[in-house]
């Protein structure tokens, strides 16, 4: 077997271990397939230095030829617990030794290596009220172009749009697709029969729940007529309700669509989504089709958000870096505001940044960063080097209001500690907390009013952490980015009778860019304990 074959179970890792060290073909065969990939120093002791590091890797590739054969059991727990949930171990150099750990199930053997792989665990409680939509776009990363046959108001185009693929929308109500195209969203008015002029070069195709009522007739003209758009190796996706689910997928046929998957989104209690790829040659535009009702109306991806947990939907980006542009319109016509001041450090250059377009809607604010190189004409920003130190002086000096309506907080380091040390009491704080770090863990990196990031995994705080320092502030976490980089935090008393969640539920791991990438892992220095 070669090594990129015994490699190919790791090809859709985000970032994988190789141990030891000093194995440079399998470093540079993973990076060569694409796959991010760290080595740990074969004199180092790989099991005392990676009990630190939980759930940092998706893969790890160990040969056990380093070890004389066999997996000692102190680094068989310490990679049990390096691994995230759904990680694969690969053990290579020895016949497939006996139980790895008690968490790791085996999943396959070859000649001289084995693959093993972590189960996924419940979620914990109930989960919160939240149409999703991340997972879906997820599924169409790397389509050049998207048609959303229903788009609706674009909610689901903005996904798309956040993940960098152009797409445009079919809708058959006008008034339906308005407020996407006052985004700037393409949307085509008609029916099918302006699908085939639509779609030239696309490559992928969304469909939701309206096609759930449709009888098998009318199911597989409109596959017919997706597949006669649609190039070879060309994806459909449909978004259909569990009960929905088998009955749609009959009418695929291994002619014109294999594979086609089932695909169960996590914490999506409600849906689930099938995604097929073209095969063959295209059939002929299906008759009758044109006749087939398009009503996207009353999906749930069309209806109000439910709460303040239900921001997901709401994600847009207009100056700032990911969907916080939308997420914070949302949230502050939900709570309303008040002296309409905001405070951001660090805001960057003030142009793309959380603030901006509150700026240009009449907010007043502060704006502080480390350099000050303000890209946009009306953006005032003050430099300071912010520390736990010195933050209360600064708020003081530019005369920050008691309760200003919101807190943006982006140090790229010491966040937990600045926040902590904040004793302004800000209606809505965003914070960057750390995606890399474990879900179930409060940890942040000891203060360090130094500390400038050297674009590592070493930076930042856990969720868990900013949500217990947030719980003792009297903060309530409400939502996390798509791309796993903002948590938002709303004060209490703006939210009566609303439970909170576990954070876990609301965690995003790290989707940098909206496509999948995530820091590289510093496994030199560790977090502590809060």
């Amino acid at each position: 077997m070669t090594a990129t074959a015994e490699l190919r179970p790791l090809r859709h890792c985000r970032m994988v271990l190789c141990l030891p060290g000093d194995d440079a073909n399998t470093l540079a065969s993973l990076r060569a397939a694409g796959v991010p990939a760290v080595t740990l120093d074969p004199a180092a002791a790989p099991a005392r230095r990676l009990r630190h590091f939980r759930h940092r890797f998706d893969g790890v590739v160990c040969d056990l030829a380093a070890f004389g054969g066999t997996l000692p059991a102190d680094l068989a727990a310490a990679l049990d617990e390096t691994l995230l949930p759904g990680g694969r171990l690969l053990l290579r150099g020895a016949d497939a030794p006996g139980t790895v750990a008690p968490d790791l199930v085996c999943c396959g053997r070859s000649r001289g290596s084995s693959l093993w792989r972590k189960p996924r665990p419940t979620p914990p409680g109930a989960q919160p009220a939240i149409v999703r939509v991340a997972p879906y776009a997820d599924l169409l990363v790397g389509c050049r172009r998207v048609i959303e046959l229903g788009a609706g108001g674009g909610r689901f185009l903005d996904a798309l749009r956040l993940r960098g693929i152009a797409a445009a929308g079919l809708e058959r109500e006008a008034a339906l697709a308005g407020p996407a195209r006052a985004r700037g969203h393409e949307v085509c008015i008609g029916g099918l029969a302006d699908l085939p002029a639509l779609a030239r070069g696309a490559d992928g195709l969304f469909v939701g729940h309206w096609l759930d009522d449709l009888d098998r007739a009318a199911v597989e003209r409109v596959l017919q007529a997706c597949r006669h758009v649609l190039p070879a190796g060309g994806r459909l996706l449909l978004r259909c309700g569990r009960a929905a689910a088998a009955r749609l997928h009959e009418p695929f046929t291994a002619r014109h669509w294999a594979p086609v998957h089932r695909v169960d989104v996590p914490l999506d209690a409600d849906d689930v989504a099938l995604l097929a790829f073209a095969t063959g040659d295209p059939p002929p535009w299906p008759a009758g089709v044109a006749d087939v009702r398009i009503d996207t109306a009353a999906l749930p991806l069309q209806r109000p958000p439910r709460s303040c947990f239900d921001l997901e939907r709401a994600e847009r980006q207009v100056t700032s870096q990911g969907g916080e542009d939308g997420v914070l319109a949302e949230l502050f016509a939900r709570l309303g505001t008040t002296n309409r001041h905001y405070v951001e450090f660090g805001c960057g250059d003030g142009l793309q940044c959380n603030t901006t377009q509150l700026r240009r809607a009449g907010w007043q604010g502060l704006l502080m960063d480390g350099i000050a190189a303000p890209a946009a004409p009306d953006a005032v920003i003050h430099a300071a080097w912010i520390t736990a130190e010195n933050i209360g002086a600064l708020l003081d000096h530019h005369g920050v209001p008691a309760e200003p309506d919101l807190l943006s907080i982006d140090v790229d380091g010491n966040d937990y500690w600045i926040w902590r040390a904040i004793t302004r009491r800000p209606r809505v704080v965003v914070v960057e907390y750390n995606a890399n770090l474990p879900a179930d863990r409060a940890l942040t990196m000891p203060y360090d009013p130094l500390h400038r990031w050297d674009g590592s995994d070493f930076y930042g705080a856990s969720l868990l952490a900013l949500v217990q320092l947030g719980r003792a502030k009297g903060y309530t976490l409400v939502y996390c980015t798509q791309a796993g980089v903002n948590a938002f935090f709303v004060r209490d008393d703006l939210l009566p009778g609303l439970e909170p969640v576990d954070s876990q539920l609301l965690y995003r791991a790290p989707n940098y860019w909206y496509r999948g990438a995530r820091s590289r892992p510093d496994l030199t220095r560790a977090m502590v304990t809060v």
